[in-house]
């Protein structure tokens, strides 16, 4: 899990986090005592326990599929639909 802190300070099981800044919290679990008038998001989810491979702003599993991300950029078909946004 982590947070990040987005207006503001706040300090979390002590540990004092501004403005911009993440905290990690290990995988142990347990409570969190979130004290302070900062504005803060909570992100939390399963691990995916995956390999990744990382190049600038591409996140993959593997490095054939970062290459063959990077020559689809390359040509301009790295986008292949546009993101639909709803309303909720």
């Amino acid at each position: 899990m982590l947070v990040y802190v987005y207006r503001g300070s706040a300090s979390f099981n002590g540990r004092r986090v501004s403005a911009g800044e993440i905290a990690l919290f290990d995988r142990s679990g347990g409570e969190i005592l979130a004290e302070g008038a900062g504005a803060f998001l909570f992100l939390t989810g399963m691990p995916l326990e995956e390999p990744i491979a990382w190049w600038g702003p591409i996140v993959m599993n593997a490095w054939d599929e970062i290459e063959t991300a990077r020559r689809e950029l390359a040509e301009g078909r790295f986008v292949k639909k546009g993101a639909r946004v709803v309303d909720i």
